[in-house]
């Protein structure tokens, strides 16, 4: 019963990044059966990037339920949310380098729903959650910090609200590991245009999909007990 609800969400979450990342065809439709053709009718590349969406949450629902079963199962439904959140972020910062304020927003309106339930489901650890999810917030503020103070203008906004994003949702350490494994990702990225000649030293690289890869070997690798 938990899988299949596990995978039910991811199903609609992958359904989220199809509708949101095809929204502009979508919307100059008049009505519903104009719109279903419309998101049809979207470019392929999108048709594929929401096929990978559902594949890669399917698959972290089922591997979370299996590996980290011990886990409440709220927690691992947060999990896997925030990846499909990130889904569109990521395209939408490789491809015109920007991080949505309507996805973030939408993230912060998911994780209230999730306090909620956590408030429900995980009575007895929900003050510490409550906890760490406030010191995860505080890593985005940090970094919020840091590009304003010391690297200036390093960090962009979108990318600091992101990230404040994934603190709440995340807490304190998994954000951090989560970010570990986003610079690992970038890092080998970097050097692979490097070597390919398809980037210069003082190019810079959208962080949302480096961010989105890292996060999901981070909760699928190191998801620790009650987080």
């Amino acid at each position: 019963m938990r899988i299949a609800i596990a995978i039910v969400e991811a199903i609609i979450l992958a359904m989220g990044v199809w509708v949101y990342l095809a929204r502009a065809d979508v919307l100059k439709a008049k009505n519903f059966s104009e719109r279903t053709k419309a998101l049809l009718g979207c470019r392929k590349l999108i048709k594929i990037y929401a096929a990978v969406a559902l594949c890669a949450l399917v698959f972290l629902a089922i591997w979370q339920e299996y590996v980290y079963a011990y886990n409440p199962f709220v927690i691992n439904l947060k999990h896997v949310a925030l990846v499909g959140l990130l889904f569109p972020l990521a395209y939408e910062d490789f491809f015109i380098r920007r991080i949505s304020n309507k996805v973030i927003l939408a993230g912060l309106i998911i994780r209230a729903v999730f306090f909620i339930l956590e408030a429900v489901f995980c009575t007895e650890m929900f003050f510490n959650i409550l906890k760490q999810s406030l010191l995860g917030f505080l890593v985005g503020v940090a970094f919020l910090i840091i590009g304003t103070v010391i690297i200036r203008q390093g960090i962009g906004m979108g990318d600091v609200k992101m990230i404040m994003m994934m603190g709440l949702f995340q807490g304190l350490y998994p954000v951090l590991i989560s970010l570990m494994f986003s610079l690992v990702v970038s890092f080998f990225t970097a050097v692979v245009l490097l070597i390919r000649k398809a980037k210069g030293r003082k190019d810079t690289l959208p962080f949302a999909p480096n961010v989105l890869v890292g996060t999901f070997v981070s909760i699928a690798l190191s998801t620790p007990r009650f987080m």
